[in-house]
């Protein structure tokens, strides 16, 4: 009875320390506005391509244009 009130006590500690860590942002920010990284890909030479596109920026958006061109 004793082992599991030390568990349970254990489990309840780390829960409220999970919840209280500021958790880290997903995807890498880096602290520049307005940021927009193109990665870049190798692919076949087929028709079919993707290039993975980021955009992070620090304060909220009401919208965004992306506009690109392929010339071939």
């Amino acid at each position: 009875m004793r082992i599991n009130l030390k568990i349970l006590s254990i489990i309840l500690a780390v829960l409220i320390l999970a919840a209280v860590t500021k958790s880290q942002p997903i995807g890498f920010d880096p602290n520049i506005r307005d940021t927009v990284s193109i990665q870049s890909t190798t692919t076949s030479s087929t028709n079919n391509g993707f290039i993975p596109v980021y955009f992070y920026n620090d304060q909220p958006l009401a919208g965004i244009e992306l506009t690109m061109t392929y010339s071939s």
